[in-house]
């Protein structure tokens, strides 16, 4: 079943009256969506403002909150176990903290509401420049409990894997300018978006290849599927593993066009075209696309149908959305 979606705010039903006690698999729902979003009074200047990591519930219309404080705290994923949700946070370890430092991997804990310092466990793994370097963009995988984030060792990203069950950590390729990882099903690969430096080529910001990957977490290979230079965006692995949801904008404020890469034929496969808005992920079944739709000053997550090739809002509206992410 499709089961939820994190965001950078934090659902109602977590924290007051009847639903508080509820586990996030407690009652029959559609979904959830984790994402992080603005969050500030209005009348506030846009300095005041700071991503906070929230999930929505599809089917009650809740909003659970789980970050407040003075830093950016985005790129929410939940855990297989429904326990836990890792994120990216300028915050210290430990201690007051004020405004943003660098971007390190933290997971919340739904039941103790702790939040616990993710890469001080990453960096015993690591050295030189990796070392305390900026870790953003974690994606918890759909079974095993690992993590898939990247790296910053200021010249490109590393993917990398932790496991927190074994404590062991799996450094793959470098590629430049990442922001979106999905699992295979049988999590033996992911899929991102990005540049792969060209020739062992750095600081390149047009290389030769550029666009969508796999890496092989086996043997450490990467393919590169689109080497096109298109700002496609890789979003979901189809729960058949058949297939790629994959996203595309030829500049910031152009249309989006929603397709599908079939790795079979090993070609791309457009399903229709948004005025505005993001790609975030299957739903329920392959012929239902979760995505979302900006207003002046809210978002609302909406419904795209395959078939019908309509689109209905689901859940309620949020600030901006950034980093959504759906567990079905």
């Amino acid at each position: 079943m499709f089961r939820l979606i994190l965001v950078p705010f934090l659902m109602l039903s977590f924290a007051c009256g009847r639903q508080a006690d509820r586990s996030i698999d407690g009652a029959p729902q559609f979904g959830f969506v984790a994402t992080s979003s603005l969050d500030a009074p209005k009348g506030w200047s846009s300095s005041t403002e700071h991503e906070e990591v929230i999930v929505v519930d599809l089917s009650l219309g809740s909003v659970l909150r789980l970050t407040k404080d003075g830093c950016d705290d985005r790129y929410p994923s939940l855990s297989p176990d429904r326990k836990r949700v890792a994120f990216s946070s300028g915050r210290p370890a430990s201690g007051p903290f004020s405004g943003n430092g660098t971007h390190r991997l933290f997971v919340y804990d739904l039941a103790s509401r702790n939040i616990l310092p993710l890469f001080e466990l990453v960096n015993k793994h690591l050295s030189g420049s990796l070392k305390n370097a900026r870790m953003e963009y974690p994606v918890w995988g759909k079974t095993t409990g690992r993590i898939a984030f990247c790296i910053d060792n200021s010249e490109y990203f590393r993917i990398a894997v932790y496991d927190p069950a074994v404590d062991t950590l799996f450094l793959g390729p470098s590629i430049l300018d990442p922001l979106h990882f999905c699992w295979s099903p049988n999590e033996r690969y992911i899929a991102f978006d990005g540049n792969k430096p060209a020739r062992g080529l750095k600081n390149l910001w047009t290389p030769l290849e550029y666009g969508l990957g796999i890496v092989d977490l086996v043997s450490g290979n990467v393919t590169m599927i689109d080497s096109t230079r298109r700002c496609r965006e890789a979003i979901d692995w189809a729960p058949s593993g058949q297939k790629l949801l994959v996203s595309q904008a030829d500049s910031e404020y152009a249309p989006i066009v929603i397709s599908e890469y079939i790795l079979a034929s090993r070609e791309f496969v457009t399903l229709d075209t948004l005025a505005s808005g993001t790609v975030i992920g299957y739903g329920e079944t392959e012929n239902d696309i979760l995505h979302d739709h900006p207003w002046i000053d809210s978002s609302h997550i909406y419904i795209y149908n395959k078939i019908t090739r309509q689109s209905e809002q689901y859940g309620p509206s949020l600030r901006r959305i950034e980093g959504a992410r759906i567990f079905r």
